[in-house]
């Protein structure tokens, strides 16, 4: 009579130590080992079932070893007995297990049991998997009164998986959103097209606890590999693949689909997969494949939607990206042409008009005072023409995305996101075209050391750049780091006020009114001067 209490007390402690954690892992760890605690069992397992197909998703034991587990040949696949608990809708209790009809054997390397006691696990109606019980460390048979505390311990544990996992998905959920925002600021600063690629697999993966992700781009009617993101893979960067399969389908404009044994996956390395289109409103640019293990923690099909949410904000962000390629393409272009019409309406007709002057001064018949006057003026009108011919050719020398105000901004912070470790967000407004090559170059230079600065001592998870361009320049960097204690400067803070100064304007530093810090930079658009260094 006293082991039925024991039992009861260990079941209610059972209760309550599954209760109080919000880690799937630890909750299925915790039931199997109670269950064997509680009833006496060897050996215990929980069975994950992954529901589309219904099939073990991950299996969860105690008593067995990790090198016995290494000497199994295979692990459950849900068949045999475990089928037969599975298509039941209560305790299964065995007294030989080999000899019941369902008996489907064991695996290479499977210790030798007779006795077993099974029960599904429901949440909500909903069967979402099994624990089952071998073999009793005394040796007898498990009774009744097991079948009655593994079916508590059971309709306990299908409430505190749920609960765990809708915890899981909240956290892994917030980890795809924060993700698709770096994603899109990433792309917006003007980061690398290849850069940008790479950050894509990259985030996808770690967000997904995955070992391996993929992103692959339609070309010429074939897959075209653009970035591979862990070990694993059978394909490697600029490998091109037959778009067969789940990723056939998904790249043609296919939804996003889980996948087990896909042949296109597989002729990645890949055999689980979580398959997203990177789709446009102009269509299907390519696909993310993520390999996924036998997580217990997230539903596979909440982690499908969050995957497929991602892989949209990253296309729509990679188009963006290549449309504002285009536009800096188109910018110098134009850049061009004006410097040829530049080259023509200036350079050549005040070179034209020289020659004028040259024959007027040649024929008129004037004093020595006057000729020198006269050539004093031609000199000067050659040293002009000097110098809008130094400035085109300087123009020209100028790469893509240079030269102008704006692309100059976006280099200095997309060079500084990888310090950062985020993207802040950018935004320039105005006539940058107005703002005179002395004024832009030392705002780049102060944006690049107050970004600098961040990295190093702010400690920020976000900050954004603002150039506002009308009869003054203003520069504003805003952070939500530690904030401005109004402590001694370092070489940063002189250095930008010195700049201001230099150009006839201020520079102020200040807490936001909270957590961070914003610098605000002015200097008239007419600025001239240049500072010495």
């Amino acid at each position: 009579m006293g082991e039925q209490p024991d039992a009861l007390r260990a079941l209610l402690h059972a209760v309550v130590s599954v209760s109080d954690t919000h880690d799937v892992s630890d909750v299925l760890q915790r039931v199997v080992s109670t269950a064997c605690a509680i009833t006496g069992a060897r050996y215990g397992a929980f069975v994950v079932l992954d529901p589309s197909p219904r099939a073990i998703g991950a299996l969860v034991t105690h008593g067995v070893s990790d090198e016995e587990r290494e000497l199994i040949a295979r692990l459950p696949a849900g068949e045999g007995v475990l089928r037969l608990v599975l298509d039941a809708s209560g305790p299964v209790r065995l007294l030989d297990v080999a000899a019941h009809p369902a008996f489907a054997g064991f695996p290479p390397g499977h210790p030798p049991v007779t006795t077993f006691l099974g029960v599904p696990v429901h949440d909500d109606g909903t069967l979402t998997g099994q624990l089952y019980l071998v073999d009793k460390a005394d040796g007898s048979e498990f009774t009744p009164g097991d079948e009655d505390l593994l079916v508590t311990l059971a309709a306990t544990a299908g409430g505190a998986i749920a609960r765990a996992r809708a915890h899981a998905a909240s956290l892994r959920r917030e980890g795809w959103l924060q993700a698709s925002t770096e994603i899109t600021n990433a792309l917006l600063s003007q980061v690398r097209r290849g850069d940008a690629i790479a950050f894509i697999a990259r985030r996808a993966r770690q967000v997904a606890g995955a070992d391996l992700a993929l992103v692959l781009l339609r070309h010429d009617g074939e897959l075209l590999v653009e970035c591979v993101d862990g070990p694993g893979s059978r394909v490697a960067a600029g490998d091109r693949v037959t778009a067969q399969g789940a990723i056939g389908h998904v790249a043609a404009g296919g939804d996003a689909v889980r996948t087990l044994g896909d042949p296109g996956a597989l002729a990645l390395g890949v055999e689980r997969a979580l398959i997203a289109p990177l789709r446009t409103s102009t269509g299907a640019l390519g696909v993310l494949v993520v390999a996924t293990g036998r997580d217990v923690g997230v539903d596979p099909d909440d982690e499908l939607s969050m995957v497929a949410g991602f892989a949209e904000q990253a296309a729509v962000a990679l188009e963006l990206a290549h449309a504002q390629a285009d536009r800096a393409r188109v910018a110098v272009f134009l850049d061009r042409d004006r410097i040829a019409r530049d080259l023509h309406d200036l350079i050549a007709q005040r070179l034209y008009a020289v020659g004028l002057m040259l024959k007027v001064v040649e024929r008129l018949e004037i004093d020595q005072e006057e000729r020198v006057r006269r050539i004093e003026e031609i000199r000067d009108e050659l040293d002009g023409a000097v110098k809008d011919l130094r400035r085109a050719i300087y123009s020209l020398h100028r790469g893509p995305g240079r030269g102008n105000l704006e692309g100059d901004v976006r280099d200095t912070v997309g060079a500084v996101t990888p310090s950062l470790g985020f993207a802040p967000s950018v935004s320039v407004t105005g006539p940058v075209g107005d703002v005179p090559e002395p004024v832009s170059d030392h705002l780049v230079a102060v944006l690049r050391e107050a970004l600098s600065n961040v990295a190093r001592h702010a400690a920020a998870t976000w900050a954004s750049v603002v150039v506002e361009v009308g009869r003054d320049v203003v520069l504003t960097v805003t952070d939500d780091g530690r904030g401005y204690s109004g402590g001694p400067d370092g070489s940063g803070l002189p250095n930008a006020r010195h700049r201001a100064a230099s150009l006839g304007g201020t520079c102020m530093i200040g807490a936001t009114g909270g957590r961070g810090t914003r610098l605000r930079w002015r200097v008239p658009v007419s600025a001239a001067a240049v500072l010495d260094t």
